[in-house]
């Protein structure tokens, strides 16, 4: 799971730089 989360939490950084990421990435998984 730490390469999965370490892909998307690139791929989104890359998208958005701000913490909407974590908010994103706790939508997806949450």
């Amino acid at each position: 799971m730490e390469c999965t989360y370490d892909f998307l939490g690139r791929m989104l950084t890359q998208k958005d730089q701000r913490g909407n990421v974590t908010a994103y990435a706790y939508n997806a998984f949450g």
